[in-house]
């Protein structure tokens, strides 16, 4: 029994809401005390059943594929981008999932960031200002990608990079401290990393409300999985930003929450085969 409650710590299930117990009876008094003490709401579908079928239905459960693995299986069968990118080629509102070179989880390319857009029509635009148009202040993916390549060689110009220079308010508040000519060739550096080293796939979602929904579940199923782990090489492992070195991804939002469910993944199922 110690053990059980030693895997449930390690394992971090207490941070679920619900967890599910695939097994009878005698496994469900295991489980209860194992958890004894959390939130969690522990449901087990099968333990009324008689053990025959019990070990069927929980042999079933079992071989049926992780939302996260079929995901990545779905997302890599897509074409994929590389820069330079035709933009007629890419739907005017939708998702886009970026791979990173070097990254992988469930034996293929591992997702390291995925995106989307508020404004309708602006899935192309988005990309752009991703890869193309130097802007640290227009893309927060180039911010962090520069606090990167700066912090990894403890450059004290990490400091005037992060400033937000958008707002009147905030340029006259800093841009006396800033070197442009150096910042200008951060912004190189970064286009350079961005337009050598990550590929991307896009579907479409004409509806604003699905797209922002689906970003937010497909992000949060890959932050909850264990198998998407960066590896050592990685540069997301430079940043400044916890939830960055944490999550394995390139964001900070959306992370932990609720992942996709079944009637999500019917739906993307759905979506990507237009």
């Amino acid at each position: 029994m110690p053990d059980l409650r030693q895997q449930v710590k390690q394992l971090r299930l207490d941070r679920f809401a619900t967890v599910i117990g695939l097994g009878g009876k005698e496994y469900r008094h295991a489980v209860e005390s194992a958890f004894t003490g959390t939130n969690v709401e522990l449901r087990f579908p099968f333990a009324g059943l008689p053990i025959g079928k019990a070990m069927q239905a929980t042999k079933r459960a079992i071989q049926l594929r992780d939302p996260c693995g079929t995901i990545h299986e779905w997302f890599n069968q897509l074409r994929k981008h590389h820069f330079p990118f035709q933009s007629k080629t890419i739907p005017q509102n939708g998702i886009y999932i970026l791979f990173q070179d070097g990254e992988a989880a469930h034996g293929t390319n591992r997702i390291v960031r995925v995106g989307t857009h508020t404004g309708d029509r602006q899935l192309r635009s988005r990309l752009r200002q991703h890869f193309v148009k130097e802007n640290k202040d227009r893309s927060i993916f180039r911010k962090n990608i520069g606090r990167c390549l700066l912090n990894a060689k403890r450059d004290a110009f990490l400091e005037c990079w992060n400033f937000d220079l958008t707002s009147r308010a905030s340029r006259e508040k800093h841009q006396h401290k800033v070197d442009f000519a150096r910042q200008k060739e951060i912004e190189q550096q970064v286009t350079k990393y961005l337009q050598s080293h990550f590929s991307f796939v896009v579907f479409e979602v004409p509806d604003k409300i699905a797209r922002l929904k689906l970003e937010s579940r497909i992000i949060s199923t890959v932050s909850l999985c264990d198998h998407c782990r960066p590896s050592p090489l990685w540069l997301g492992l430079s940043s400044p930003k916890q939830r960055i070195r944490e999550s394995g991804l390139w964001l900070v939002n959306e992370l932990y929450k609720t992942p996709l469910s079944n009637n999500d993944l019917a739906s993307l199922q759905v979506l990507l085969k237009r």
